[in-house]
């Protein structure tokens, strides 16, 4: 009954006492322009997230209105900024699981060591 265990010689594991957190990461991508880049990053940001969304101003986001198929089909949300309004969801994402465990524990240690350091 550890926290870590060792898999014959090889690596390490997470014990039966180890309990994922019940912690939900969102993930945002913000562009002032080329919003094809942040679609890709974006796409990335599906590994260790729950939900994804890119952020582009207001003026840039109607650009995408061709691709939200593609933003629905990724599970890709998308907000429109303005600094006198604030933010606009065009396109919702989704709650899923992230893609990638591993990935996913890599975020929570580095969003609690900024919480404890910062």
């Amino acid at each position: 009954m550890s926290l870590i265990a060792l898999i014959q010689d090889r690596g390490y594991v997470l014990g039966e006492r180890a309990r994922m957190p019940q912690a939900e990461v969102v993930a945002f991508e913000f562009k002032l322009e080329h919003w094809q880049r942040a679609f890709y990053q974006a796409t990335r940001y599906r590994s260790f997230a729950h939900r994804v969304y890119v952020v582009l101003p207001a003026n840039v986001a109607h650009r995408c209105e061709p691709m939200h198929d593609a933003f629905r089909v990724q599970n890709i949300g998308l907000l429109a900024h303005d600094p006198a309004e604030g933010a606009t969801r065009i396109l919702a994402s989704s709650k899923r699981a992230p893609k990638s465990r591993a990935n996913y524990w890599k975020a929570l240690a580095m969003l609690h060591e900024e919480q404890t350091t910062g």
